[in-house]
């Protein structure tokens, strides 16, 4: 399974990297597909790392904000 979600990390990387050229060309036309892509990688990265809670700190903070 780490072989195949680094496979598709490789894939990821290299598209990212195309579209960051591409965007530089454009003025940031296609921003939403490099995001995209980035967030297929964050998710990627944190299941290979087995990172769990990333979202708690945020959550609380939300939290706190919307009480007030």
């Amino acid at each position: 399974m780490e072989e195949r979600i680094n496979r598709k990390l490789t894939y990821l990387y290299n598209m990212a990297d195309k579209y960051d050229k591409i965007n530089q060309k454009t003025n940031n036309k296609y921003q939403g597909r490099l995001n995209a892509i980035c967030e297929h990688i964050d998710a990627l990265e944190s299941l290979r790392d087995d990172i769990t809670g990333e979202w708690d700190r945020a959550y609380q903070e939300n939290l706190k904000e919307s009480e007030d």
